[in-house]
């Protein structure tokens, strides 16, 4: 008798992302009543949830800093550094807690940052607001980040690497501290590697049966059941100071028929209740907007709303500095303009 295959090994982990979120209880977000659903439930299901990782602090800074140092709050930590004061250290306590008071940390105290770069891997912190990199008070002065400003949200209580001066002292803190802007270029580029640069994302959404474009004429979508699909390429620096640019490569949105929709829909639901009351209309032809390569380079196509017939509008994508889902505006095209509302809407767009 054969004994089947042992299963293949996973790959090894090349990179790993902590995602901070803050300020709900553990019942509220994981709890039935959550008002987080992919979150809660979504997530939850493909990952592990760790019921037992419980806060070292209140308020937010003293859980930060133990989360990439492992060093335990003092009253000054406590309380989010209202100024930004160094670090008055009396001594030692297992296990490598450094005993006293104040904010920013001496160069002997160890840093997830530090190991991961003495260990020749690389990290990043992308930090929403923050504009300049590295971006703190003056060592002593009061932080003036504790309230938030029209335009300006940042909080150096919530960005950990600059309480510590081995990550503040060094070159590291503006090469990787940085503002969250930075993420899309660096979730693409790695240096000058030649391999392909690209990311695919997709959505699939039930948008209403009417419309308003924006100037306010009312419209009536197509089909209410579509599915959009994305992907962006990353072009790398033509000469110095260039950063780069992200690249429309690809870029369709087709529809969904009410029977195909039961595979989409993976939750539980009524047909009669949900289902044929929320999956309308119908459309002979192709996508809404598809995507097809010339000499002269990538187009992205704009179809007739009532079928694909017709000659469709094309639009240069290499050099576009939007999708073309972004730019309809009218009720022309209503259901790409349904389509363009319902992802403006969306958390996650």
């Amino acid at each position: 008798m054969l004994s089947a295959p042992p299963a293949a090994a996973p790959p090894p982990v090349g990179h790993v992302f902590v995602i901070n979120l803050e300020n709900k209880g553990f019942d509220e977000t994981w709890g039935p009543d959550s008002k987080a659903p992919y979150l809660s439930r979504t997530l939850r299901a493909q990952g592990n949830l760790l019921t037992q990782y419980y806060g070292t602090a209140h308020n937010s800074l003293g859980n930060y800093l133990a989360q990439i140092s492992g060093q335990g709050p003092n009253a000054e930590t406590q309380a989010d550094c209202q100024t930004y004061s160094p670090f008055r250290q009396t001594g030692t306590a297992a296990p490598g807690q450094a005993v006293g008071q104040g904010c920013v940390y001496p160069s002997s105290v160890p840093t997830l940052a530090g190991q991961l770069t003495g260990s020749g891997r690389s990290w990043k912190g992308y930090m929403e607001d923050m504009g300049t990199p590295c971006r703190h008070p003056r060592l002593g002065a009061v932080d003036d980040t504790q309230q938030a400003r029209v335009g300006d949200q940042y909080a150096a209580r919530h960005n950990p690497f600059v309480y510590f001066a081995s990550i503040t002292g060094s070159p590291e803190c503006a090469a990787d501290d940085v503002d969250l802007s930075a993420l899309p270029r660096d979730l693409f580029w790695d240096g000058y590697g030649n391999h392909e640069r690209k990311i695919s994302l997709a959505a699939e959404m039930i948008v209403p049966k009417h419309v308003e474009d924006d100037l306010g004429a009312g419209a009536k979508a197509t089909t209410t059941f579509l599915r959009y699909e994305l992907t962006l390429g990353y072009l790398p620096p033509e000469g110095e100071g260039s950063l780069g640019r992200l690249a429309l490569l690809h870029e369709e949105l087709k529809h969904i028929t009410r029977g195909e929709a039961p595979k989409h829909l993976k939750f539980r639901h009524s047909a009669k209740k949900f289902r044929n009351n929320v999956v309308t209309g119908q459309r002979r032809g192709g996508a809404f907007l598809s995507t097809e390569v010339r000499d002269s380079g990538i187009i992205v196509n704009i179809h007739g709303d009532g079928g694909s017939f017709g000659r469709p509008q094309p639009r240069a994508a290499t050099r576009a500095g939007r999708t073309v889902l972004s730019t309809v505006t009218t009720n022309d095209h209503p259901t790409i303009h349904d389509s363009r509302d319902a992802e403006l809407a969306s958390p996650c767009s």
